[in-house]
């Protein structure tokens, strides 16, 4: 028996080594590879480069390698360019050279029709004048994109990018927008780091500054557009609240965080609780007299400013003002000072606050009435004639316990008595008031810019009927070429006034 298993082992060991050797032999011999090569190259580059009809990840200029020595497609490829196909045969000694001159080929060019509207604008083709005018056609251009520019007397100048294709005609229209009245200027045309414009100034050089809800101060002349921020300067706070310019030329702003005068832009002094006895960071408004004193109005009382502190104060403790936040200030004299703070209207004499009453029908012997028509103020103006006037947010009163609205509006003080008229529409948020080198008066609010020629004759301006950009206006300011300067809630808009003859 054992020799028996001794037999069967080694026939089995036989027959695996049989097996693995019959396995071995069967296996095919790899074949060798093609050595055929076509070289391939193009003017311009960068075409893809496809074998019978299969791309084959190359780009031109390079080569096409193990291929059969046979005849082959070669087809180059590229965007907005007619494809080009050619039947050449592969060699191993003399790979052959396609070449493709596109540049040589019109039918590779493709035109461009421009037009404007309206037309007439001078076409610029990546920055550089064809000296063509809308409505035009140009041919013999290389596919590719272009910016196209449009330059127009009296209009923005508008962009666009345009795609040429090899035999084809490219349109591109570009509405321009009219700039003989009015200008916008928003983060989509200027350089302008927000759309919410909260205030605006001019000073004697015709320097715009304009004021942000949240990104700093814009120094704005000519094509120059400079932001001055809490990143890049001292400024304490990014949301301006209001800009003034004294007789001096000198800058105040007015921010969430304290006061800042600017004389230059390399010299900027900055006024907070911390390093002043100013009591509130928040400026609401700022003034000068004629004595050359600031005044300043905050949510804690009123401030006077005679050259450099400390100011002196005037508030709830140390005079009869109540202890509510002063959001208007507009001196007369050094002796005679406006002041609107909520809910009151007063004028101070320089030792003490008088009151004004809106309301005929209360008698109070420390009050006087003089028929003023609401005491919640959020703009005054000095006329040339000496009259004083405000414009009033609609306001709750309790009068002999019965609550009533007073409507909003703008009124005339003569020295004597009130005269009002409402503004139609909705006015639950009139913002400024501003009286122009031409006597007009210029409400701004939350309906739109009204124009008043006197109480009684105005005209309103809203995107629908003019060029400003926004129903909700902030605050007026103008410019000694008479442009009037718009801050609104969707960037600023100018108004050519002096060309107007409405």
């Amino acid at each position: 028996m054992k020799k028996y298993f001794k037999y069967l082992f080694a026939f089995s060991i036989v027959l695996i080594f049989y097996s693995c050797d019959q396995e071995i032999s069967k296996s095919p011999s790899e074949p060798e590879p093609h050595k055929g090569a076509i070289l391939v190259n193009s003017t311009p580059e960068s075409f893809k480069i496809y074998l019978d009809g299969r791309f084959t990840g190359r780009f031109t200029p390079d080569n096409v390698p193990f291929i059969e020595t046979t005849l082959h497609e070669i087809k180059l490829k590229k965007d907005l360019w007619k494809d080009t196909s050619i039947v050449v045969e592969a060699s191993e000694e003399n790979p052959p050279l396609v070449e493709i001159n596109y540049l040589f080929n019109k039918s590779m060019c493709g035109s461009i029709s421009f037009n404007s509207s309206p037309q007439g604008a001078e076409v610029y083709l990546n920055d550089s004048s064809l000296n063509v005018t809308t409505p035009a056609v140009v041919s013999g251009l290389l596919p590719g994109r272009y910016k196209v520019r449009y330059i127009l007397p009296e209009h923005r100048a508008n962009e666009a990018v345009v795609s040429v294709r090899s035999s084809q005609t490219s349109n591109i229209n570009i509405a321009l927008k009219d700039t003989s009245l009015w200008v916008d200027y928003h983060k989509l045309t200027v350089p302008l780091p927000s759309n919410n414009i909260t205030t605006v100034a001019v000073d004697e050089n015709d320097v715009v500054w304009i004021g942000t809800a949240d990104k700093g101060i814009v120094k704005h002349k000519g094509k120059s557009w400079e932001l001055i921020t809490v990143a890049n300067s001292i400024l304490p706070n990014n949301h301006i609240e209001n800009i003034f310019v004294d007789r001096e030329n000198n800058k105040w702003i007015g921010t969430q965080g304290g006061l800042v005068k600017l004389q230059d832009p390399n010299s900027m002094t900055v006024y907070t609780m911390s390093n002043s006895n100013l009591v509130n960071n928040t400026i609401n408004t700022i003034a000068q007299d004629d004595a050359g004193s600031i005044w300043i109005g905050t949510p804690s009382g009123l401030l006077k400013l005679d050259g450099v502190p400390p100011f002196t104060l005037y508030n709830y403790s140390n005079t009869n003002l109540p202890r509510k936040p002063v959001n208007v200030v507009m001196p007369i004299s050094a002796n005679d000072i406006w002041v609107a703070i909520d809910s009151f209207v007063t004028r101070f004499d320089g030792n003490k606050f008088e009151f004004f009453n809106p309301h005929s029908e209360i008698q109070n012997p420390f009050v006087k009435s003089y028929d003023i028509p609401n005491t919640q103020i959020s703009g005054m103006g000095i006329a040339e004639n000496g009259e004083l006037w405000a414009c009033f947010t609609p306001q709750s009163v309790k009068a002999n316990g019965v609550l009533k609205v007073l409507t909003g509006g703008i009124g005339v003080f003569d020295g004597t008595n009130w005269t009002s008229v409402l503004i139609s529409g909705n006015t639950n948020s009139i913002n400024d008031l501003y009286i122009g080198k031409d006597g007009l008066i210029w409400v701004s609010s939350a309906n739109g810019l009204f124009k008043y020629y006197d109480l009684y004759r105005s005209t309103a301006y809203r995107p629908l009927n003019s060029g400003i950009l926004s129903l909700k206006v902030n605050a007026v300011a103008e410019d000694s070429f008479g442009n009037l300067w718009i801050a609104t809630t969707d960037g600023l808009s100018k108004y050519k006034k002096y060309l107007d003859t409405d």
